[in-house]
C-alpha cells in the first residue's frame, strides 16, 4: 500500500469506521449485525486493503469490539460464568498463551506473521465475547441468525458463479479478492473460493449455515419462513458442491442425521433441499466428474481413498506427527519443526496436529473440550421450553460433531467466515 493509497482509505474509511463506533456503541445489535454480514463478504480482501498490516473484516472486528468494550466499561453487563464460557475462554486464552511463552522461554524471534498467528485465537474469543456480553431478546437473536444466513446464500451465489466462470463476476472477484494458491499436489482443478478467500472455507461457512437452516425448520422455530429456510438450505448445497470441497459435502449427511435425531421428525421441506441438492449435481456435474477423476476415486466395490487425502496421510506419517515430539507436551510455538521441508509447511491440513504445534498435547486437551463442551450444551437444550435455545442447540451438537470430525482433514476452526 502507498503513501497515497493510504491517505485516501483514511479519508473515505476513516469517516465511516467512526460511524459504525458511535452506532455500535449506541446500538449493539448495529455492530453485530456489521460483523454477521461483513466478515464472510469481506474475508477475502487482501491485507493492507484499508490500512496497513490488517485485512478489512479485522478492521471490522477491532472496531466492533472497541465500541462494545466502551459500552461495557460504562454500563456493565452482569453474567453468569457458564462452563460453555470456561471452555472458551480457556481454548482462546491458553491456546494464545502457550505458544508465546514457548517462544519467549526458547528465545524465538517473534515476527510479524508469527504473532498474529499466536494471537489469532483472540480474534475468535473477540466475537464469542462480543455476542454473549451483549443482552439480545428473541427477535434481535432471529435477526442475527438470518443475516448470517443471507450472507450465506451471497458467499454460496458468489462461488457457483466463479464455478460457472461467469466472466463479470469472475472479474470483480479476481480483482479485488485474493485466493491463495492451490497446493501443489492439488493444481488440476480451480476451485472458487468466493469473498472467504479460500475455497475451504467456502465448505465449511456452508456447512455451519446449513445446520443453521435444517434446525430452524426441523424444530419449527416460529418466526423463520420455511420457504427462506429452504432457500438457505439449498444454496449452501450449491456452494459446497461448487467449492468442491469433498468433507463439507460428506458432511451434510451426519449434520442432517444429527438434527433429525435430536428432533425427532422428519420436515416435509427436506424434499426440496434434496432435490435443490440433485440439480446442483446436475449443474456441477462435470465439475464433480473431473474432480473425481482426477482424485482417482471409484464408487461401489472399487471405492478408494482420494488421491490427495492419500498424500496428506503419507506427509503426516512421514514429517508432521514425528515432528509433534519436539514440543510434545506443550508444542513449538506454532512453527512447523526444521525437520519438516519448509515447502511443506502449508501442508498440514489437520486440525488437530496443527494445534499440538501450536500448544502440545495441552492444546489438544483444550480444542477437544471446548467442542465436546459446545456438543454437551447443544444436547442439553432439547428439552429446553425455549423453540429458539432448542434449534440453536441442535445446530451447535451437528456442527461440534462435524468439526469433530471434519478436523482430520482440514483446519476448518481457523478458517475465515
Amino acid at each position: 500500500m502507498t503513501s497515497s493509497q493510504l491517505l485516501v482509505g483514511i479519508l473515505i474509511f476513516g469517516p465511516l469506521g467512526l460511524v459504525l463506533l458511535g452506532l455500535t456503541y449506541r446500538w449493539p445489535l448495529f455492530g453485530l449485525s456489521a460483523l454477521a454480514v461483513g466478515v464472510p463478504l469481506t474475508t477475502g480482501m487482501g491485507r493492507g486493503t484499508l490500512i496497513p498490516f490488517l485485512r478489512p473484516n479485522e478492521v471490522l472486528l477491532l472496531l466492533v469490539v472497541m465500541a462494545l468494550l466502551l459500552r461495557y466499561f460504562w454500563r456493565p453487563v452482569r453474567r453468569p460464568v457458564t462452563t460453555l464460557d470456561i471452555a472458551v475462554y480457556g481454548f482462546c486464552l491458553l491456546g494464545a498463551l502457550i505458544p508465546f511463552v514457548v517462544l519467549f522461554l526458547s528465545r524465538t524471534p517473534i515476527t510479524f506473521d508469527t504473532a498474529r498467528l499466536v494471537m489469532s485465537p483472540l480474534q475468535f474469543l473477540a466475537i464469542y465475547m462480543a455476542v454473549s456480553w451483549t443482552p439480545l431478546d428473541k427477535r434481535a437473536t432471529r435477526w442475527l441468525i438470518n443475516v448470517t444466513m443471507a450472507a450465506s446464500v451471497v458467499v454460496a451465489g458468489v462461488a457457483a458463479a466463479q464455478a460457472l466462470k461467469l466472466p463479470l463476476i469472475s472479474t470483480f472477484m479476481a480483482t479485488y479478492f485474493t485466493s491463495p494458491p492451490q497446493p501443489f499436489w492439488d493444481t488440476t482443478i480451480p476451485r472458487p473460493s468466493s469473498t472467504l478467500g479460500l475455497y475451504s472455507s467456502v465448505g465449511a461457512f456452508g456447512l455451519l449455515n446449513f445446520a443453521f437452516a435444517i434446525a430452524l425448520l426441523t424444530v419449527r422455530q416460529p418466526g423463520f419462513s420455511p420457504m427462506w429456510l429452504v432457500v438457505v438450505m439449498s444454496s449452501n448445497v450449491i456452494g459446497i458442491l461448487a467449492s468442491q470441497t469433498w468433507a463439507p459435502a460428506i458432511g451434510l449427511v451426519p449434520v442432517t442425521i444429527v438434527v433429525l435425531l435430536y428432533a425427532r421428525r422428519i420436515p416435509s421441506q427436506l424434499l426440496i433441499g434434496l432435490v435443490a441438492g440433485t440439480l446442483a449435481l446436475l449443474l456441477f456435474g462435470s465439475l464433480v466428474s473431473a474432480r473425481f477423476s482426477q482424485q482417482q476415486v471409484a464408487v461401489g466395490s472399487n471405492l478408494k481413498i482420494p488421491k490427495t487425502m492419500l498424500y496428506r496421510m503419507t506427509l503426516w506419517q512421514d514429517f508432521f506427527v514425528p515432528a509433534i515430539g519436539e514440543g510434545l507436551w506443550f508444542g513449538t510455538g506454532t512453527l512447523i519443526p526444521s525437520t519438516v521441508p519448509e515447502r511443506l509447511n502449508q501442508a498440514v491440513d489437520n486440525q488437530y496436529i496443527r494445534q499440538a504445534y501450536r500448544a502440545g498435547i495441552a492444546g489438544l486437551v483444550l480444542l477437544l473440550v471446548m467442542l465436546v463442551t459446545i456438543g454437551v450444551a447443544g444436547w442439553g437444550a432439547r428439552h429446553h421450553p425455549d423453540v429458539l435455545l432448542r434449534s440453536l442447540g441442535a445446530c451447535s451438537l451437528a456442527y461440534a460433531a462435524a468439526l469433530l470430525v471434519l478436523g482430520w482433514t482440514e483446519e476448518y476452526l481457523q478458517y475465515g467466515g
